[in-house]
């Protein structure tokens, strides 16, 4: 004999109350009450314009953008883009089957980048002082 689903009577239906926690399937309640100036959850306020001379739109072409004065490179992603282009340069041939002491090479590596961002950071010192 099964009692498959039939063990209690009332426990085959489910109450809203208690399945639906966060209230997704409660039926919207009608606003009764005169209109309010606060936003509520189902109305969000639109954001503000901004503010200066209306937008128009024409049928010719836009003026082109004045052209931005182009910041220059810094030292430090010069240097440390040098650096990388030598590891890389140093993995080809070593897989073309070059024979390179890695210790030296990396001692060196790292002593000439560090004296290049000393040296770079002193240029451009003196170039914003001028």
């Amino acid at each position: 004999m099964s009692t498959q689903g039939h063990d209690h009577e009332g426990d085959d239906r489910t109450r809203a109350e208690d399945t639906d926690v966060l209230g997704l399937f409660d039926p919207p309640a009608a606003d009764t009450s005169a209109p309010t100036s606060e936003p509520t959850s189902s109305t969000m306020p639109l954001p503000p314009t901004p503010p200066g001379p209306a937008r128009q739109y024409s049928s010719t072409a836009p003026a082109p953008a004045p052209e931005r004065e182009h910041a220059p490179m810094r030292v430090g992603t010069v240097v440390w883009g040098l650096i990388l282009a030598a590891v890389g340069f140093g993995v080809v041939a070593t897989a073309s089957g070059a024979e390179i002491d890695m210790q030296l090479a990396l001692i060196s590596l790292m002593g000439i980048g560090g004296v290049a961002l000393l040296v770079g950071s002193v240029v451009t010192a003196r170039r914003r002082r001028d």
